[in-house]
């Protein structure tokens, strides 16, 4: 089916007034909250969003396999083929980008032909160890590699009411015992914590402790006790480095999930606030995650607060939030608009996507082009992340008419 005769003018103009509609009214509920001109700096940053964005995604899926390529780059290029997380990201932005607001299984919204095609080609990749490779990476990836593929992987068949063909880890380890060599005894997880600085790369280190959270909680209350205090070590005041920058900022979020998982409770709360404003506040992000991060930390630490009843502290910062929320809205619009590209997505550098993701190549080196992660990272999160610190209703980037074009797209694929 031509993909013309879905995207007309008159239907994309139908479709922006609707979506124009479904925007004020969540900016009716907000202005009482910070202010008519904060709402107006929000508006401007969604008029960066279109259905450009959904019309790109569909144009990544592959029906033949039955998965979503990363970019562009790599569904044009020879060696490359559709990954899992780029998969499970899109098929996430149908709810988190607006295009359905309800909570029903995949299985529910997709065309069955596409759903069983991603359901197959989700199990194609698992292995009898449990992991899932791919045959563009081969088994010679990093371990966080093979770890988030996992997690993707299970939550892909969730979604499906599908269980993978073999035990995946964690549940194999623990199973069988077969453990990473630091969870073998609590002196060797001492070991490897006394190893690590998280001062000099806090974001890597935070990324590994995160991947291996679920672990480490498994592994029982000493070494969930043993990390507490590894954590409590290092001086917050600074977020582990002498010079406070962003990727102290990026490090902080990947710690507030592991805190969230060992169900720790987050200290310096307002120091945490201030170093996150801070970060929104800089210019010249070097990439699409600076965007997110501070919002997604302010969350964090919201979040912790609620678990812990803490209402009036919850108001007292939040409120220094509405009281800068029109510059900081301003701000933020001003860094997801340098990592915007061309096709109306947004890239994860500057200059364009990066290549890698966890050590495995997903897209051509060097190219300046959007990308599935960059853009959701520079939309609905930034956005949800954003609504969601200010305590503001959700504004959804898109609407029900929306979603009924991008699955149309779909669906046109089947018959390529």
């Amino acid at each position: 089916m031509d993909i013309k005769g879905i995207i007309t003018s008159e239907r994309i103009a139908e479709i922006r007034s609707a979506r124009k509609l479904n925007r004020d009214h969540s900016y009716s509920a907000a202005c009482s909250v910070i202010g008519i001109n904060a709402v107006s700096e929000l508006d401007n940053l969604l008029s960066l969003y279109d259905e450009s964005i959904y019309i790109l995604f569909s144009e990544l899926y592959d029906h033949g396999i039955g998965g979503f390529y990363y970019s562009v780059s790599a569904r044009d290029t020879d060696g490359f083929l559709p990954d899992l997380e780029s998969t499970k990201q899109i098929l996430n932005s149908i709810t988190t980008l607006g295009l359905r607001d309800d909570e029903r299984l995949l299985a529910d919204l997709l065309p069955t032909e596409i759903a069983n095609r991603i359901v197959n080609f989700t199990l194609s990749l698992q292995a009898p160890d449990g992991y899932f490779y791919h045959p563009q990476w081969g088994k010679q990836i990093t371990e966080v590699r093979k770890q988030k593929d996992v997690v993707w992987a299970n939550s892909l068949l969730k979604s499906f009411s599908q269980t993978p063909i073999y035990p995946t880890p964690p549940e194999h380890w623990r199973n069988n015992n077969d453990c990473p060599d630091f969870l073998s005894s609590i002196d060797n997880f001492k070991k490897h914590l006394s190893n690590i600085d998280l001062s000099k790369t806090p974001t890597n280190v935070a990324s590994r402790l995160n991947a291996n959270s679920a672990q480490i909680k498994n592994a029982g209350a000493q070494y969930v006790e043993e990390l507490k205090r590894w954590l409590s070590s290092w001086r917050w005041l600074w977020l582990w480095q002498e010079s406070e920058n962003y990727d102290s900022i990026n490090a902080l979020i990947k710690i507030c999930e592991v805190y969230d998982i060992m169900d720790i409770i987050l200290p310096y709360q307002e120091v945490i606030l201030e170093a996150a404003i801070r970060g929104i506040e800089r210019e010249n992000a070097a990439d699409v995650l600076y965007c997110d991060n501070p919002w997604k930390s302010i969350n964090g630490l919201f979040k912790f607060l609620r678990a812990n009843n803490a209402r009036e502290e919850i108001y007292r910062l939040r409120s220094r939030l509405w009281r800068r929320a029109e510059n900081l809205i301003r701000k933020t619009r001003d860094n997801v608009l340098i990592f915007k590209r061309n096709d109306g997505g947004f890239s994860y550098t500057p200059k364009g996507s990066t290549s890698r993701s966890q050590g495995a190549l997903v897209a051509v080196p060097n190219t300046c082009e959007s990308d599935i992660n960059a853009t959701l990272v520079a939309s609905s999160s930034t956005v949800n992340n954003l609504c969601a610190a200010l305590g503001i209703p959700r504004t959804e980037i898109f609407c029900e008419e929306d979603g009924d074009l991008f699955f149309e797209l779909l669906k046109s694929k089947i018959s390529k």
